[in-house]
């Protein structure tokens, strides 16, 4: 049990702060090896095995944004661990992440939920000399506790620019289940729609990210609210039909290119969030998404090939 909630949490700060808890149901270490006589500087760990892990994490972007000018990707983060660990592999089984955030806008709670996560995580290391060139995220679950997913990530240990490659496939789920997040804090819902495959590749640094998304769906259709709930505003038929009407409404799942810059202070998660949302976008058909990225790939002197599953 945390030692405060969430709510007395907040209010301790000023600005944006992380409420993190994080539960066990049990685990297990395989070949502990400490790496100094003092065994607060450094340990090796063979395997790392955890069963029924939740992870939760929230933040209230009613206050203020956070003083930190710059946040590292995950290499980066590992390099501030201020001892020297090693771990050959992070293995999880039945585990699962939650993650809610207020809108400053709305006033409402959207959650995402990644639920029976299987996989691992390989390579953790937090000092040099690196006997593994990267590190690698491989998991598989369902998101919104619905849609099959398998998510992808690895980053090299030695490059300056934090290079990395991200790809997720989806299975077939309805896509009203992500409403949970959609309507609180982007007052935006799916009315209805049904995805077949969703797959997506980026590849990406520190200051920005670009690839290609391909998404199967049918069927679509959008309802725009108003603060996060109301449907029946003033005019809302309208706005539907006019917003309805620039979308895809069927999709094949050919290939869109899209482009994001990195927000710098921003935890990863957020970039990766920042990468679907635009891939997602520009599959829907929303207005200047794929030109937009396609200047923007030119200008960064990206080839204009198209990645496929």
């Amino acid at each position: 049990k945390p030692l405060m909630d969430r709510d007395s949490f907040w209010r301790s700060w000023p600005f944006q702060k992380d409420f993190i808890t994080l539960k066990l149901g049990s685990g297990s270490i395989h070949d502990f090896q400490p790496l100094h006589p003092d065994i607060k500087k450094g340990a090796r760990i063979r395997s790392l095995e955890v069963q029924k892990l939740e992870l939760i994490a929230a933040r209230d972007k009613r206050l203020p944004d956070d003083t930190v000018p710059y946040r590292p990707l995950l290499v980066g983060q590992l390099a501030s661990i201020p001892f020297d660990l090693r771990i050959d592999s992070v293995m999880m089984q039945n585990s699962s992440v939650f993650y809610h955030e207020i809108s400053p806008k709305s006033k409402l709670e959207g959650t995402l939920s990644l639920t029976d996560l299987h996989g691992g995580i390989f390579n953790v290391l937090s000092r040099g000399p690196y006997p593994a060139d990267s590190l690698v995220l491989d998991v598989r679950g369902r998101l919104f506790n619905t849609a099959p997913i398998q998510l992808r990530y690895v980053q090299p240990y030695q490059d300056s620019l934090q290079s990395f490659l991200f790809t997720v496939r989806f299975g077939k789920w309805k896509m009203n289940a992500a409403n949970t997040l959609l309507a609180p804090l982007n007052s935006l819902e799916f009315r209805r729609g049904l995805s077949d495959t969703m797959w997506l590749t980026a590849y990406g640094n520190q200051q920005f990210a670009y690839g290609w998304m391909g998404h199967r769906y049918q069927k679509l259709r959008l309802g725009l609210l108003k603060n996060g709930y109301d449907r029946n505003y003033f005019m809302s038929g309208a706005a539907n039909a006019v917003g309805n009407m620039f979308l895809v409404n069927n999709n094949r799942g050919n290939a869109t290119p899209f482009f994001v810059y990195r927000v710098q202070n921003k935890m990863v998660f957020n970039y990766w969030g920042r990468i679907l949302r635009e891939g997602i976008m520009g599959n829907m058909g929303m207005p200047g998404k794929k030109k937009q990225a396609r200047k923007a790939m030119r200008k960064e002197h990206i080839p204009a090939q198209r990645s496929v599953p």
